[in-house]
């Protein structure tokens, strides 16, 4: 029978074997990796190139058709939005958005006046919603007791219009004013009055550079 020394020699030279296999091995292989990435060749740079502008043309592409689509193009017919917009200047408008939402204050619409779609779009701001109260006091005017927070130009209101007293909108009005305060027409008037939901065309959100007016997103 074979002692427990004998098992234990056994084991140890077993070890050192193994030990030398390996050295072996990486001596064979002096420490180099057989799979060395190699720098792509003129036709694979040609083949990426191919690729980005494939990619970037069906971007254009499926942009160019959601802007058909769903987009709308139209021109400033007064100065009513001078500063946010310019008369004459071509903007265009998102009328997917309110499919999907409704405008809040601050948005700069365009809308068929009295849903009239035979009429030129005209392009106002909302300042209050539906459910909304407003009144104007002093020339200011007040959304629900406070003063209304899109007066971009911080002009007064001389002109109250058809908002003679408290008046509260129903639940698809919306009121709209100019940022050109006093010298075009909006919701004071009688002519346009609240904007109802069905008349909305969309949200404005891109001026277009014309003569002279620049490129730029609509706030």
């Amino acid at each position: 029978m074979m002692g427990p020394h004998f098992a234990k020699s056994a084991a140890f030279l077993i070890r050192g074997g193994r030990c030398m296999a390996r050295k072996r091995r990486s001596s064979y292989t002096g420490g180099l990796s057989f799979y060395e990435d190699k720098e792509p060749g003129p036709v694979e740079k040609l083949k990426k190139v191919l690729v980005w502008v494939a990619n970037t043309a069906i971007a254009v592409f499926l942009a160019a058709v959601l802007v058909m689509s769903f987009g709308f193009r139209t021109r400033v017919y007064d100065d009513a939005m001078t500063g946010t917009v310019e008369e004459n200047q071509q903007v265009l408008v998102d009328r997917l958005i309110y499919r999907f939402s409704t405008p809040e204050r601050g948005a700069v619409i365009a809308f068929y006046p009295g849903g009239d779609s035979s009429l030129r779009p005209l392009i106002r701001r909302v300042v209050a919603i539906p459910g909304d109260t407003i009144e104007v006091v002093d020339g200011t005017l007040l959304v629900n007791g406070t003063p209304e927070q899109t007066n971009v130009s911080g002009q007064s209101l001389s002109y109250a219009g058809i908002v003679t007293s408290r008046m509260t909108l129903n639940n698809d009005e919306y009121f709209v004013l100019c940022d050109n305060r006093d010298n075009t027409e909006d919701s004071r008037n009688a002519s346009i009055g609240f904007i109802a939901e069905s008349d909305l065309i969309g949200k404005v959100w891109l001026a277009l550079p014309t003569d002279g007016s620049s490129l730029h997103n609509v706030k």
